[in-house]
Formats: structure tokens, C-alpha cells, sequence
């Protein structure tokens, strides 16, 4: 199993803020712990450090990320498996892998951005209140998610006819949460279900 750690010179916004990470590459034997330290300065006061895995042919995919106030945000979907510790003394902001898989075999890099102090305030994360609207004939209906941080969330509609989805990317409201829609035509409201990323269901 090979790692390839890589870092994006896009996210040296200033020579204050920068990111290293350490190895360069390794191979591991499955079943073992395996460990890829990102080293950073920056002169942020509030910030996010983010942990990708972009597995081949395929697009980079956010795994987890930690707040300078050292909370973490991690996707339900992401395995256990998966974990991160960060340093502030060290600066350093380690990804963890247990158990090594084959299909864990990908490009891993991490990425730093400045918060605000009012995402801060917020937390890492709020479950999302969710509505469903349909029409009167049941061939279209949204699925209304409100109040949710951070932005990372997935709507997913099941129903049980072709259908054809169209989704909004989430907006930031004046309270500092997000909002989305998804809607969808042709269905049969007595099937239907939507599940909010294993955050929320109705």
C-alpha cells in the first residue's frame, strides 16, 4: 500500500502561512498504523486545518478537519478507521489511518483556511432542521434543509422511479449557518425518504 502526501502551493496565501507535509510518500502492510504529519505556520488567530484523500481517477474527497480550538468535524461516512490530532505547541496536524486497507492506497494532503470567529462561536457542527414540500399532484417535491454547519452536507432523495434531481449549493444566512434545497420530479410521496449525510432523517 503506497501514500503519496502532496500539498498545493495555492494554499501559501503569504510567507506567514504555510504547510509541509511529512513523508513525502511511505508503504504500509495492511493491518498497520499508519501516520502523515502536516507541519503549519500561520499568523491566522481562528483557522481550519482539512485532511483530503483523493483516491486514483477519481476527485479529491474532504475527510476531516480540526479547528484551532482543537474540535473536530469528521463526515459520518468516513471510516473510524480515521483520525487526526493536532498540536498547536508542534504546529503540526497529523492524519492517522488504523488497520490499513488496499483500497486505502491514495493521495493524501492537507489544506489550512482562515475561520471567522463567529464560526467559532457556532462549534463544528449543527444538525439541520428538514422540510418537504410536494405538489398537489406528487410529481415534484424539495426537501428544504436549514441551519446546518458546516457546509459539507449531502442531501440524497430515494425514491422508487426514474427521476431527475436538481440540488443547490449551500447558502450562508445571516445567522451563520447554511441552507440547501434539492428537488425532485416523478415520485410516489408514500415511498419516499431522504437522509441528510447520516445527520438527519425524515
Amino acid at each position: 500500500i503506497s501514500w503519496y502526501p502532496v500539498w498545493g502551493t495555492r494554499n501559501l496565501v503569504v510567507t506567514e502561512n504555510w504547510l509541509t507535509q511529512n513523508p513525502a510518500s511511505l508503504s504500509a502492510k495492511e493491518g498497520e498504523r499508519v501516520e502523515i504529519m502536516c507541519g503549519y505556520s500561520t499568523t491566522y488567530s481562528s483557522f481550519a486545518l482539512d485532511w483530503y484523500q483523493e483516491l486514483p481517477g477519481k476527485a479529491p474527497t474532504f475527510l476531516l478537519r480540526r479547528y484551532s480550538d482543537g474540535s473536530e468535524y469528521k463526515l459520518s461516512s468516513v471510516s473510524s478507521r480515521f483520525s487526526s490530532q493536532l498540536d498547536a505547541g508542534a504546529k503540526s496536524f497529523t492524519l492517522s489511518i488504523d488497520g490499513a486497507q488496499l483500497a486505502d492506497s491514495a493521495v493524501y494532503f492537507c489544506a489550512l483556511r482562515e475561520t471567522t470567529a463567529l464560526q467559532t462561536a457556532l462549534g463544528p457542527l449543527h444538525k439541520p432542521s428538514v422540510s418537504i414540500m410536494k405538489s398537489e399532484n406528487e410529481s415534484i417535491a424539495a426537501c428544504l434543509v436549514n441551519d446546518f454547519y458546516p457546509k459539507e452536507l449531502k442531501i440524497v432523495m430515494n425514491p422508487d422511479s426514474q427521476t431527475i434531481y436538481e440540488a443547490t449549493d449551500p447558502i450562508l444566512t445571516s445567522n451563520g449557518k447554511y441552507s440547501a434545497v434539492k428537488y425532485i420530479w416523478s415520485f410516489k410521496c408514500h415511498k419516499f425518504r431522504t437522509t441528510l449525510s447520516n445527520l438527519y432523517s425524515c
